[in-house]
């Protein structure tokens, strides 16, 4: 804002150093000019001796936001302004030595209305519509919409709490900093935001995961791998993964993806990465570069015998130094470990699919 006293030639710079006014009102009286300077939250200044020195003179009662419409001197020396704020409130301020009475003509306050839900819900649906992107589409593994849309709504919920509590701490408690360090106090102002808003997308990616992978949380001193692939379920999970990507590729003639698999099988997602890995090594099933899987041999051509026989150790016949068996018995197990392979082999995939 500026003033000029001498028809437009030379200027006085009188803008405020904390407020940005959006209107401004002068009355003058034989004696005196009052100026009048509202900014974008409804802050009313005045000043008597043409913009030198500024006083408050009208707050938006309860901190709320009113679009001030008009503001009128009247003969008598008060000041008088009608107010149109939020749910459709009407009011007129009525003021005189600075003392304030507003008489309310229409609407009113209230949490349960239309104005008000939507005001909360749309800019929580654009945070969490962004915030559920960042978690489906940045992680190198598939996650589930569920965990990521849980996610990404407590997100979005402590992410509009820190915006509110950061232009709390703007507004109240950065003008001490301003004034010591003038434009260098932006930098530690921004990398503060910076780090909150990196400790609350963090945050999120851990409810996101913990959503995902359930069992990692409850037993974090095993590895995923160990508690999906143990071995007492080993050997049946690998006949099962096995089968259902016998019977994708012949139901609907494509490669199996990780998602697919667990859904054919009924085994959990998290589970299907190290149980295809181990079927490849076992040269079982081959990776393509979409990272889906495809069977190597024929489904009439390989019994479960064969992926029996791929396991390091057989069932009843493994490491002899345990010694569980007397010697006079090795020989019926032996002979037992020999009758189930052989029951195995009749058993082919193509009967597990048919």
């Amino acid at each position: 804002m500026y003033r000029s006293t001498d028809e437009g030639n030379t200027w006085i710079q009188l803008s405020h150093k904390r407020y940005n006014f959006i209107r401004i009102w002068s009355f003058t009286g034989t004696d005196i000019t009052e100026l009048f300077l509202m900014d974008s939250l409804g802050n009313i200044l005045i000043s008597t001796d043409l913009g030198e020195h500024w006083n408050p003179f009208y707050t938006p009662m309860n901190g709320k936001l009113w679009a001030n419409l008009l503001l009128e001197r009247k003969e008598n020396g008060q000041i008088k302004i009608l107010n149109i704020g939020e749910y459709r409130t009407i009011s007129v301020t009525e003021s005189k030595d600075q003392k304030f009475a507003t008489t309310l003509i229409t609407g009113g306050d209230s949490v349960f209305t239309i104005y008000s839900f939507l005001r909360i819900l749309f800019p929580l649906s654009g945070i969490w519509l962004f915030f559920l992107s960042l978690y489906s589409l940045i992680p190198n593994t598939k996650v589930p919409l569920k965990a990521s849309s849980v996610g990404a709504a407590v997100t979005g919920v402590i992410f509009l709490v820190f915006l509110w509590g950061f232009q709390v701490y703007i507004l109240s408690f950065t003008e001490t900093t301003m004034i010591i360090y003038k434009a260098l106090a932006a930098i530690p102002i921004f990398l503060l935001g910076v780090y909150s808003l990196s400790l609350i997308v963090l945050f999120g990616a851990e409810i996101t995961a913990c959503l995902q992978f359930r069992e990692r949380y409850i037993a974090p001193l095993h590895s995923l791998e160990e508690m999906n692939t143990s071995p007492s379920n080993e050997f049946r999970k690998l006949i099962l993964t096995l089968k259902s990507a016998y019977k994708i590729q012949k139901e609907k003639k494509i490669p199996s993806s990780h998602v697919e698999l667990s859904s054919v099988s009924g085994l959990k997602e998290e589970e299907i990465p190290g149980l295809t890995k181990k079927l490849c090594e076992l040269e079982l099933l081959s990776e393509t570069k979409k990272n889906e899987f495809v069977p190597i041999a024929s489904p009439v051509d390989l019994s479960i015998a064969d992926v029996y026989r791929k396991v390091p150790e057989p069932l009843l016949t493994g490491d002899q130094n345990l010694k569980l068996f007397p010697t006079n018995i090795i020989s019926k197990i032996e002979k037992t470990e020999e009758k189930l392979q052989n029951d195995l082999d009749a058993i082919k995939f193509s009967d597990l699919i048919s």
